[in-house]
C-alpha cells in the first residue's frame, strides 16, 4: 500500500472511529445510566466491536481492491478493536470519576454551621428576623411567627453566632440582612426588618449599624 493510500485509510478509520466511540458512549450512558460505570464501559465496548469491527474489515478489503496488501481477519480485527475500546472506556467510565472526586471535594465550599439557637427553635430552618428581649425570656421572632426561648438575652445574641448581626437597641439585635430600610419617626431612628416589624436605633448603637450597613444610611 502506497504512502498516500495508507494515510487516506488510516485517516478515515480514525475519523470513524471517534465518531462511533462517541455515538456508543452516549448510547451506553443512556442504556445503563451512570451508576453502574463498569457496565456502561462494557456495553459501550460490546456495540463498537459489533458494529465498528465489521466496518473496519470491509474498508481494509476494499483498500486492498485498490491497490492495498491488507488481508484482514476478523477475529483479529474483532480483538484489535475490542480491547482498545474496553481499555478507553473503563477509563472513562470507571477510573476518571475517582481521579476527579478529590478535587471535587475539596474545591466545594464548606458549608456555614447553623447558630446553636437554632437547635432551639420548634423549626430549625426559619428565618430569624430578630432577638428580642423580654424580662427572663428572649422573643425570636422568624418566618414562622413569634418563639419564645426560656434564656437570657445575651446569651441567646452569643448563640447566633456566626450569623452577622448586630445590636439596634440593647433589647433588640437583628441579623444584617433582615434590616430593610431605616426611618424616621417622630424625631426617633427606626429599623424596618423585611418582616414588616419596626425597631428603635438607640444612639449608643446607631455607629454599629451605621458601620455593619453603610447601604442604609
Amino acid at each position: 500500500m502506497s504512502v498516500g493510500l495508507r494515510i487516506f485509510f488510516w485517516s478515515f478509520l480514525i475519523g470513524v472511529s471517534i465518531m462511533c466511540g462517541a455515538v456508543f458512549d452516549e448510547i451506553s450512558y443512556r442504556l445503563v445510566r451512570p451508576l453502574v460505570a463498569w457496565r456502561a464501559a462494557l456495553v459501550a465496548s460490546v456495540l463498537m466491536t459489533l458494529i465498528f469491527a465489521p466496518f473496519v474489515y470491509l474498508w481494509s478489503r476494499a483498500m486492498a481492491v485498490l491497490g492495498g496488501t491488507l488481508d484482514p481477519q476478523m477475529p483479529s480485527i474483532a480483538l484489535n478493536v475490542l480491547v482498545p475500546t474496553l481499555t478507553v472506556y473503563s477509563v472513562i467510565h470507571v477510573v476518571r470519576p475517582h481521579l476527579r472526586a478529590p478535587e471535587a471535594a475539596a474545591a466545594a465550599p464548606e458549608e456555614e454551621p447553623l447558630p446553636r439557637l437554632f437547635d432551639r427553635l420548634e423549626v430549625s430552618q426559619a428565618t430569624v428576623y430578630r432577638l428580642s428581649a423580654n424580662d427572663h425570656l428572649t422573643d425570636v421572632a422568624t418566618d414562622r411567627g413569634l418563639e419564645q426561648i426560656r434564656m437570657r438575652f445575651a446569651d441567646a445574641v452569643g448563640e447566633m453566632a456566626p450569623m452577622p448581626g448586630c445590636h439596634v437597641h440593647r433589647s433588640h439585635w437583628v441579623p444584617l440582612d433582615a434590616v430593610d430600610a431605616v426611618q424616621r419617626r417622630g424625631g426617633k431612628l427606626m429599623v424596618k426588618l423585611v418582616n414588616g416589624d419596626e425597631l428603635p436605633v438607640s444612639r449608643t448603637y446607631r455607629p454599629r449599624l451605621e458601620e455593619a450597613r453603610p447601604d442604609l444610611f
